[in-house]
């Protein structure tokens, strides 16, 4: 799982890397929850901010199992 995090992450860093000056103010349509026009700026801040929360998940989650496994 790790490894598919950090291609997924170098997969946003290229897309959002690419991006020329004058995109980064065009509009989107985001549609959670309920449509509404975002630009792109917003769009990548709040990629950013939810990919920061699934990466706390996953240290909960591998805390947790660890917690769980028996001393070697």
């Amino acid at each position: 799982m790790a490894e598919e995090v950090g291609v997924a992450a170098a997969l946003v860093a290229q897309s959002f890397g690419g991006i020329d000056e004058a995109a980064w103010h065009r509009e989107c349509m985001y549609s959670f929850p309920a449509p509404s026009k975002r630009d792109i700026v917003w769009l990548a801040a709040h990629t950013l901010h939810e990919g920061e929360h699934h990466l706390r998940d996953f240290d909960r989650v591998m805390e947790q199992v660890a917690a769980l496994s028996p001393a070697p």
